[in-house]
């Protein structure tokens, strides 16, 4: 018995590296896919939450801040138009004009006369703003409005509730089938990865094609 104990003590610190090198190995392939799923979880997590602010806080700012701009309005025809210091550019609805300027007061736009306006070029209509919706009147299609008046056909509004969560349909503009020619088709979109990031200090004559 003595001998058993011996030989047991003669053993026993490589018995206990044999254990801890086993420990480490059996601990460095479990920790990994561990480590994999808790990655993909956060991943998952940081896309939702950006998916989710996208668009929800990239509206709010004024294009006078970023650029030398104002908005007038024709004192002949009630038109408003968007003037920078090289080209002047119409909003040919009320509701395109929203996307841009959602709480401004019309009202307080001043009045130009059509000598003063015509003073600028007019370079063309604007665009809705980026990140909202398109319908026309005539076309069940739900269209993703992209920079410089490119739209994308959304294959799977689902894709819209998990940007936009389920009010998505109050992001939607429809305009008149004389407007929707404006814009030009782009690749469809049906999955998530399509979506693009919309820069939030966009202006609306970067936004021109």
């Amino acid at each position: 018995m003595k001998i058993k104990i011996h030989h047991l003590k003669k053993y026993l610190p490589y018995g206990i590296i044999i254990v801890i090198f086993a420990g480490v190995f059996l601990y460095s392939i479990l920790r990994q896919p561990v480590r994999e799923v808790l990655q993909l979880r956060e991943d998952e997590q940081a896309q939702q939450y950006v998916l989710n602010k996208k668009y929800s806080d990239i509206r709010i700012y004024k294009q006078s801040d970023v650029e030398e701009a104002k908005l007038v309005r024709s004192a002949d025809t009630g038109d408003i138009y968007y003037i920078n210091r090289l080209w002047r550019y119409i909003f040919p609805t009320e509701n395109i004009f929203r996307t841009w300027f959602p709480d401004y007061d019309i009202n307080i736009i001043p009045e130009l006369t059509l000598d003063e306006l015509y003073e600028t070029n007019l370079s063309g209509n604007v665009f809705l703003r980026p990140s909202y919706l398109l319908q026309t009147e005539t076309d069940p299609k739900v269209y993703f409005v992209n920079e410089q008046g490119v739209i994308n056909e959304v294959t799977d509004t689902r894709l819209l509730e998990v940007i936009y969560d389920k009010d998505w349909e109050k992001e939607i503009v429809t305009l008149e089938n004389k407007y929707f020619t404006n814009y030009t088709y782009g690749q469809a979109f049906d999955s998530l990865d399509d979506f693009p990031v919309i820069q939030a200090n966009l202006l609306i004559s970067q936004n021109q094609n």
